[in-house]
């Protein structure tokens, strides 16, 4: 399922614009889009998308798409900023609250300019599962392999230090 970009960037927008006023104003509105966070990644339906449905001017489905799964995986990442952020604040941790709104501010505002950091982040983190879950199954097999060629040794050797072969059967392995 996909999401039309107007309405991600409408979702950036919002993140942007709410941030930036609790910075200014006051930190308890980081609450708003942290909250919608929480709603939207426990229901899978983001309230701002909802509502901004009703400005689209044309058919949803004669926009660029925008993949679901990315803006979910997105979502987790602003929301759990936003989260450190208000908390970082509540208990006094001024700096850290900074840092963590203005993570939040740039990644929304350079993903309105078209570059998307949690893309990069997932993408990456996919590739690295991808490649461990090779490297893993690969070495698997070369143990296994290993396992055989030092039972086929042992057998060989068996023969060569008794002189008697054994009949090969599995039972003789173990």
């Amino acid at each position: 399922m996909s999401i039309p970009k107007p309405l991600v960037q409408l979702n950036q927008l919002f993140i942007v614009i709410t941030v930036l006023i609790a910075l200014l104003a006051a930190k308890w509105l980081l609450l708003l889009p942290f909250l919608v966070g929480v709603v939207t990644l426990a229901t899978k339906r983001n309230p701002v998308i909802m509502s901004g449905k009703k400005l689209l001017k044309k058919p949803a489905s004669s926009y660029q798409m925008e993949d679901r799964d990315q803006q979910l995986f997105n979502q987790w990442i602003a929301t759990i900023c936003m989260g450190v952020a208000f908390i970082s604040f509540l208990m006094g941790y001024t700096l850290v609250g900074y840092v963590f709104s203005i993570m939040v501010i740039l990644a929304a505002g350079v993903a309105l300019m078209g570059y998307c950091i949690g893309c990069t982040i997932r993408y990456r983190y996919m590739m690295w599962k991808y490649k461990r879950k090779n490297t893993l199954h690969k070495q698997g097999l070369e143990k296994a392999l290993f396992f055989y060629a030092h039972l086929y040794t042992l057998s060989i050797n068996s023969i060569i230090i008794t002189g008697v072969r054994a009949p090969l059967s599995f039972k003789n392995l173990c």
